[in-house]
C-alpha cells in the first residue's frame, strides 16, 4: 500500500491575568493544542479490512489516523501570604479532546485508535511553605483532582457492547467498555508532598534531608478497561539525606526510591494471542501481562562542581 497525509494547523494561547495586589492575582487561560495525525507502523487487522472492523486477521491497507486537538480552559489564582513565605496557587481547568489518539493492543500489536471526544476537568492546587519560626525548613504539597472520560459515543465494531450487537457488528468489541467510562491511567485524585531541612554543619559544611510521597487513587492500566487491570490506590515514598561544602562545590547524598516497595502496575495489557477481555469481572478468559512499576531501590551519589 502507499499512503500519505498532509496537515496544517493552529495552536496557541490566550492569557487574561488581573494582579490584585502585591500578594494576590487571578487568571483565565485558553489553549489550543494539536498532536499531529500519522500511521500505525505496526500491523494493523479487522475482520473485514477496515479499520471499524471488529477483531479479526485481515490486513487493514489504511493504518492512517487523524490529528488531536484539545481546547483547554484555566481559571485560576497565585496567592502569597505571611510575608512571603506561604505561598498557594489554584486552578479550575476543563480540557476537549478532539480525535484522541489511544494507544491500544491488537492481541499482536500495539495500535493507535482515534477516539471521538474525551473531557477532563477537575482542580489542581499546590501549597509551598517556609516557615520563619525553622530557618531550612520547607514545605511542599500538591493535589489534584480529575474527572477524565471518554465520549458517550465511538464509532466501530471494536466499541459495540452487549445489547448493540448488529449484523455489521456481530461480536462483541474488545474496547467495548470504553464508551462513557474513566479514562485509562486516569486516577481521579493524586497528591504529592515533600519536606525539605538544610543545616549548616560548623564553618563550611552543610546538611540536607529530604522525605517525599506520591499518592495515587485507583485506576485501570490497560487500554480497554479490563477488570483483570484494575490498580488499586498507592503511595510511593523517597527519601534522600546528603552532606557537602556550603559553596556547592561537592556533595555527598544518600537516597533510596519507593523506600516502602510499594508494588504496583504502571501498564497492563493482555496476553499474545488470547481470548478477548473478560466480559464480567471474577470470569477471565485469558492471561494477562504488566509492566510493573521500579522496586525499592538506594544508592549514593557523588557530586562535583569544578
Amino acid at each position: 500500500t502507499d499512503q500519505s497525509r498532509s496537515e496544517n494547523e493552529w495552536s496557541g494561547t490566550l492569557k487574561a491575568a488581573y494582579r490584585w495586589n502585591e500578594h494576590a492575582m487571578t487568571y483565565l487561560s485558553y489553549a489550543r493544542g494539536y498532536k499531529a495525525g500519522g500511521f500505525n507502523f505496526d500491523r494493523v487487522q479487522s475482520s473485514n479490512g477496515l479499520s471499524s472492523g471488529g477483531s479479526g486477521i485481515t490486513p487493514v491497507n489504511d493504518t492512517s489516523f487523524p490529528g488531536e486537538f484539545v481546547d483547554s480552559w484555566e481559571l485560576g489564582a497565585k496567592t502569597t501570604w505571611a510575608g512571603g513565605n506561604l505561598l498557594f496557587n489554584a486552578a479550575l481547568f476543563h480540557q476537549k479532546y478532539s480525535n484522541f489518539q489511544l494507544n491500544s493492543f491488537l492481541g499482536t500489536s500495539f495500535v493507535v485508535r482515534s477516539i471521538p471526544e474525551v473531557v477532563s476537568k477537575g482542580l489542581d492546587a499546590e501549597l509551598l511553605w517556609q516557615p520563619k519560626a525553622v530557618p531550612g525548613l520547607m514545605l511542599q504539597t500538591g493535589l489534584m483532582y480529575a474527572d477524565t472520560k471518554y465520549g458517550n459515543s465511538i464509532p466501530g465494531c471494536d466499541f459495540v457492547g452487549p445489547g448493540a450487537l448488529t449484523p455489521q457488528c456481530p461480536a462483541i468489541g474488545a474496547l467495548y467498555k470504553l464508551p462513557g467510562a474513566q479514562m485509562s491511567f486516569a486516577p481521579k485524585l493524586s497528591g504529592s508532598a515533600s519536606l525539605t531541612y538544610e543545616w549548616d554543619i560548623g564553618s563550611s559544611l552543610e546538611g540536607r534531608f529530604n522525605i517525599g510521597g506520591k499518592y495515587m487513587s485507583s485506576y485501570n492500566t490497560g487500554s480497554d478497561l479490563d477488570a483483570e487491570k484494575h490498580q488499586s490506590a498507592y503511595t510511593v515514598a523517597n527519601l534522600r539525606v546528603g552532606i557537602g561544602s556550603r559553596d556547592r562545590k561537592w556533595q555527598v547524598e544518600l537516597w533510596g526510591t519507593n523506600v516502602f516497595n510499594t508494588k504496583y502496575v504502571q501498564v497492563g495489557f493482555d496476553g499474545p494471542l488470547q481470548a478477548l477481555g473478560t466480559p464480567e469481572p471474577g470470569n477471565p478468559k485469558n492471561t494477562y501481562d504488566a509492566f510493573l512499576g521500579a522496586p525499592r531501590m538506594y544508592g549514593a551519589t557523588l557530586r562535583v562542581r569544578f
